[in-house]
């Protein structure tokens, strides 16, 4: 095959007929030594997936900073290896949030641009704490004490204490109050109905009471991060917000059995909408980043 960056020929000495799925960049039998990326072992060229030698190499490298401290100190520590090896794939949706959280948030944009695109002008000029996958990024000092908060709220729901939830985003205001943000990029939300935990997350306060119905439309992931958010924020101002590349048409059949209040509530908004949010234009290197994830601005 020919290597998409180099444009060099890549040759390997056989092709297995059953070629192990690649699970990391080790797994490629297709690999430039040049350019440090290999491709998963698709059988047709074109369906190959990029993957970088070293994870770091898969964002640009303006936002590279302080990428190792939060994936060694994420939350999910069972799943902190599989999250390296997942995060070199160039279809990463951690890639992808990494670099579009830790711009704005280093550019000093997210305050602005979340105010804007939830009309809670609260959030404006506000000081951002910023966690990623339960990780402090920018401001660790000033957000470093969320992560207790978010450990006590995993012991009180009786989550495993080396497999807590993490969830993609979490960016607070003090008393203005905080988001929770579930990332998807190429994969709509998962379905799993019938997800062992998912009982654990439901309790009346925050959902209609029809549980059964709850868990047969599958959000587990939806439902346990508004749960968690909910607790986390307190009596505080709370937003769950599903950032997407594509909207679900489905979703509203989920939010209706949301206990939604004026402090507290969900919304589905696309990545672009985001970042267009911001009022600001964007660097060219951010801008090629997305259009290569096929998200143009």
């Amino acid at each position: 095959m020919t290597c998409r960056k180099c444009h060099k020929q890549i040759t390997v000495d056989y092709e297995p007929v059953e070629m192990k799925r690649v699970a990391k960049f080790d797994d490629c039998v297709f690999r430039c030594s040049a350019c440090r990326i290999g491709y998963s072992n698709a059988r047709d060229e074109h369906k190959r997936v990029l993957i970088h030698e070293h994870y770091e190499d898969n964002v640009p490298d303006k936002v590279r900073d302080g990428l190792h401290e939060v994936l060694t100190n994420a939350l999910n520590h069972t799943n902190q290896k599989s999250k390296m090896n997942r995060f070199a794939f160039e279809t990463s949706e951690d890639a992808l949030t990494w670099t579009v959280i830790k711009y704005l948030s280093s550019y000093s944009l997210i305050s602005h641009a979340l105010a804007n695109l939830l009309g809670n002008k609260q959030f404006e000029g506000r000081k951002a704490r910023v966690l990623l996958w339960g990780a402090p990024t920018d401001n660790i000092h000033l957000a470093q004490p969320l992560v207790p908060r978010l450990i006590n709220v995993s012991d009180s729901l009786g989550e495993n204490k080396d497999r807590r939830s993490e969830p993609d985003v979490i960016v607070d205001f003090a008393d203005e109050g905080c988001i929770f943000i579930e990332a998807k990029y190429r994969s709509r939300n998962e379905k799993q109905p019938k997800h062992k935990n998912f009982n654990r997350y439901l309790d009346s306060a925050y959902f209609a009471e029809d549980f059964d119905q709850i868990k047969n439309l599958g959000y587990y992931e939806l439902a346990r991060n508004w749960r968690i958010g909910a607790e986390f924020a307190g009596n505080r101002p709370f937003y769950l917000v599903n950032l997407v590349q594509h909207r679900d048409k489905g979703i509203s059949s989920f939010t209706d059995l949301l206990k939604q209040t004026d402090k507290r509530a969900f919304r589905e908004h696309e990545w672009v909408e985001l970042l267009n949010a911001s009022n600001e234009p964007h660097p060219q290197w951010l801008q090629e980043y997305l259009a290569s994830r096929s998200i143009s601005l």
